[in-house]
């Protein structure tokens, strides 16, 4: 099993539109080519930090259940993904992604 984390700075400007795009195109898109277990999350503001700070960070989890499904996903259709947000909001976002082999699962039962 495979476990994509993709962790977002944006723009706090744009981090409204950011987050209906993501849980309204981004993730129905992943779960269609076979992505599970989808989690996106917002890292919460330090009280150090302004209450309006000038990014927002966000991270996007899911896993692939193969290689091969991963493979094909990440080959056909998060480049498609990825070059939305980048041309919607150019200058505004960074973004990077890790790739993850799940060693251990706690939330599996013997069964699964």
């Amino acid at each position: 099993m495979i476990l994509l984390n993709t962790t977002f700075s944006i723009d706090a400007s744009a981090a409204g539109a950011f987050t209906e795009y993501i849980i309204g195109q981004f993730i129905p898109r992943a779960s269609e080519a076979g992505m599970y277990n989808i989690l996106f999350t917002a890292v919460r503001d330090r009280e150090a930090q302004p209450p309006l700070a000038p990014s927002r960070t966000f991270a996007l989890q899911f896993r692939a259940p193969s290689q091969q499904l991963y493979d094909d996903f990440a080959a056909h259709v998060l480049p498609l993904l990825i070059r939305y947000m980048k041309r919607k909001w150019a200058g505004k976002i960074a973004m990077f992604d890790t790739v993850l082999d799940v060693v251990h699962d706690s939330s599996k039962s013997a069964d699964d």
